[in-house]
């Protein structure tokens, strides 16, 4: 990622929160960057799949699809207010994780960023079904946002695996390298790199034998 010309916020319509969109519009203006904001939603009880489609069906979905619209372009003309380049889209799809993909691909973003969900009882931050398949299929940066706000220097990390395991290939670290010194010079932060591994110690079960463990 060598620019950040332009982000796309996935918005949940269900949540009184938005950290995903709260971290993309502090990167949009920061970056200067035009910011989408995207909902990718479905009603089964809306859907007549596979044989039950009617006019009204159709009618209420659009209905439902256009309510989603409204509730994007009320948070986009604030930001429009405040100078930020504001877009919206509605998808009606399912899984979720499809419709994401495919307006990735139709809008060509620099960075994709959306919320995790913070479960209140074990007191941390899940990924979903959808998190997982988008950090598999997503084939723009894709970046998952926890409740709470950035620290004003925040400490960016950046995962590097020099030994490129898994048949990674070798122009990824360069890639994160690239995204995280980007990051970190337009947000004041510290960029640090880091590499974990599992090292192997030597044993020899008997004298004429040796493993590596």
């Amino acid at each position: 990622m060598k620019r950040l010309d332009r982000i796309l916020a996935i918005v949940d319509p269900t949540a009184a929160a938005q950290p995903a969109l709260d971290k993309a519009t502090l990167l949009a203006r920061r970056f200067g960057a035009t910011l989408e904001l995207f909902i990718c939603d479905f009603d089964p009880a809306l859907s007549g799949q596979p044989y039950f489609d009617t006019q009204k069906l159709r009618q209420l979905r659009e209905e439902f699809v256009s309510e989603r619209v409204e509730f994007l372009e009320e948070m986009a003309d604030e930001l429009r207010g405040s100078g930020i380049a504001t877009e919206t889209h509605v998808h009606w799809d399912n899984p979720v994780f499809h419709g994401i993909v495919r307006r990735v691909q139709e809008s060509s973003p620099d960075l994709v960023v959306k919320d995790t969900h913070y479960h209140s009882v074990i007191r941390r931050t899940l990924l979903t079904n959808t998190d997982w398949n988008l950090i598999r299929t997503c084939p723009a940066p894709l970046l998952l946002a926890k409740p709470g706000a950035w620290h004003e220097s925040p400490r960016l990390l950046a995962a590097l695996d020099p030994g490129h395991l898994g048949d990674k290939p070798v122009a990824l670290d360069h890639d994160i390298l690239d995204a995280a010194e980007l990051l970190s010079s337009r947000l004041g932060g510290e960029l640090r790199a880091v590499h974990a591994y599992f090292p192997r110690r030597c044993w020899r079960p008997s004298p004429r034998s040796r493993a590596c463990r």
